[in-house]
């Protein structure tokens, strides 16, 4: 049972994992207009203090590169972990990078600049500001953890179509050409249940141009719950143990030990079939804009808010 409770307590940290590598694209540079040379403080994290969670434990996992001389970077993988302790059930939220916003003491910018600019504290907070949260936890992994993971439970089972199968050699070269990445294994076979590796999977969920950066969200949601899935069903001690030491060397969190066993008391009962799925926008309220020559996101704030407690907690927030 030991085993068990280890690989329990992974699951929702390795949650985290799944949802990392949508960052840093050919259109990176993009991102840097109009970015303020400033110093941003958060002095709270602007929880929304009438909101009732109903039993609901929110955490917002984060996708990033690795910190270079202390610094963050931009978060394009954003997703809200919402944990019910009682019912046993979890919801996944992502929320697409491209959205604008505005993000405190900082202007107006894309969502995924937050993070480069004040860390996870003001990623929670302008997620609490513009989708009117109260999230007040966090886990920061970058996408190196991502390939070691993948690689150490012996890859993930994912559908994968032949075009997609094209596009994930090709977005291997580029990984490996761009962000120093081994060397990588082309791709040979599509189909249903087809075993990735570590360099394969990032490059799944990393394609965009294949159709667009909505579907990509939906890639890294499935990936996310197949690699806690294998976790669950076929983890052994050694596997657990090195999950464990990798987790260590990339995974950033405020969540406290106290925190982490409560989760894995959650874990060790999930049923990675039921896990259910929301993408922000929501269908039918947002549209595209172009501000300062960058493609963004605008929405309608009170729309998406209004869909994402009904998803979350099942009806409207009061």
């Amino acid at each position: 049972m030991y085993w068990k409770r280890l690989i329990s307590a992974l699951l929702c940290v390795v949650l985290a994992v799944g949802c990392l590598p949508a960052f840093a694209e050919e259109d990176i540079a993009l991102d840097d207009y109009d970015e303020p040379d400033i110093e941003v403080t958060v002095e709270d994290l602007a929880a929304n203090g009438a909101l009732d969670n109903k039993g609901w434990w929110n955490i917002l996992l984060l996708g990033s590169d690795a910190r270079a001389d202390g610094k963050y970077s931009r978060t394009d993988a954003i997703i809200i972990l919402s944990v019910n302790p009682t019912t046993k059930e979890v919801r996944l939220s992502s929320i697409m990078r491209d959205i604008w916003v505005p993000i405190h003491n900082a202007g107006s910018n894309r969502i995924n600049a937050a993070c480069k600019f004040g860390g996870p504290q003001l990623v929670m907070r302008t997620v609490n500001e513009n989708f009117g949260m109260n999230i007040t936890d966090y886990v920061l992994v970058n996408m190196q953890a991502f390939i070691d993971i993948v690689n150490l439970i012996g890859g993930i089972e994912m559908d994968v179509t032949d075009r997609e199968m094209y596009f994930v050699n090709e977005q291997q070269y580029w990984n490996s050409q761009e962000l120093g990445l081994s060397s990588y294994n082309e791709l040979k076979e599509y189909g249903e249940n087809i075993l990735l590796d570590g360099n394969q999977a990032l490059a799944y969920v990393r394609l965009r141009h294949l159709d667009s950066d909505y579907v990509r969200t939906g890639r890294q949601r499935d990936a996310l719950v197949a690699i806690a899935r294998k976790l669950q069903t076929e983890g052994t001690i050694g596997t657990i143990a090195s999950v464990v030491l990798t987790l260590l060397s990339y995974v950033e969190t405020n969540l406290t030990m106290s925190e982490i066993l409560q989760l894995s008391s959650i874990g060790l009962q999930l049923d990675m079939d039921a896990v259910q799925q929301l993408r922000l926008p929501v269908d039918g309220a947002f549209w595209s804009a172009e501000i300062n020559g960058a493609k963004v996101i605008e929405i309608d704030f009170r729309k998406n808010t209004e869909e994402l407690y009904r998803f979350i907690y099942g009806e409207d927030a009061e």
